[in-house]
């Protein structure tokens, strides 16, 4: 079983090591790993990595949005009461309006 889409294990460990990527060798058979099976398991699971991190910094970045947006509205307010019960369309436009977002 050798192709051009083959490596030995050995091979990828050392691309592995000097190139600092995380290509997978589990599934090897033979000694040998299937290259862009193992690619696209790497690029899948960086890709979730991106999306978990994406995923924190949207919710810690919105929490600081909506904590600035209610320190400039007076509580008890229409306004206050609207922001926190605001859609995130609905809160977005408040964060344009009182200059929080451009």
């Amino acid at each position: 079983m050798s192709g051009s889409d083959e490596l030995k294990v050995k091979t990828v460990e050392m691309i592995n090591m000097f190139a600092g990527t995380r290509i997978s060798t589990d599934n090897a058979k033979g000694g040998q790993v299937m290259v862009s099976k193992a690619w696209k398991e790497l690029v899948d699971a960086e890709r979730e990595i991106g999306r978990e991190e994406g995923w924190e910094e949207g919710i810690s970045e919105g929490g600081d949005m909506l904590a600035k947006l209610l320190k400039i509205l007076v509580p008890g307010s229409i306004e206050f009461d609207k922001a926190l019960n605001a859609t995130g369309n609905e809160r977005m436009k408040l964060y344009k309006k009182y200059g929080i977002l451009d």
